[in-house]
């Protein structure tokens, strides 16, 4: 996880490892440790799906802002990024995708990947 998005896992740690060790571990193991080491597809298209299908749900901005740091620590372009949101507004709706992309705006003027 530290490679994918540098920072994340302390940052993780320390913001919901007090009060939920478990839900960490999880992260880490299933997450991090199974689902993201399957060889099937790769890193970048796992984190492209991740980005459509976060903005599809909505309400996960957390999530959304972890995935485009991935994606862009990844080589992920801003463009890229913003035609994923443009294509799941196709099915997702255009709300879904504008809250998307106030996300992105803030993580794409962020000074640094990912912001201190």
């Amino acid at each position: 996880m530290e490679a994918a998005a540098p920072g994340i896992p302390d940052r993780l740690e320390s913001s919901i490892g007090a009060i939920s060790p478990n839900m960490v571990r999880r992260i880490y193991e299933h997450i991090w440790g199974d689902v993201h080491q399957d060889a099937t597809i790769s890193l970048r298209d796992r984190t492209i799906s991740a980005i459509a299908a976060l903005t599809a749900i909505g309400g996960a901005e957390t999530n959304l802002k972890l995935q485009m740091y991935v994606g862009l620590n990844l080589g992920l372009s801003a463009q890229e990024i913003v035609a994923v949101i443009e294509q799941t507004a196709v099915v997702a709706g255009f709300p879904r995708a504008q809250a998307a992309l106030q996300v992105a705006r803030e993580v794409l003027d962020a000074p640094s990947i990912p912001p201190r």
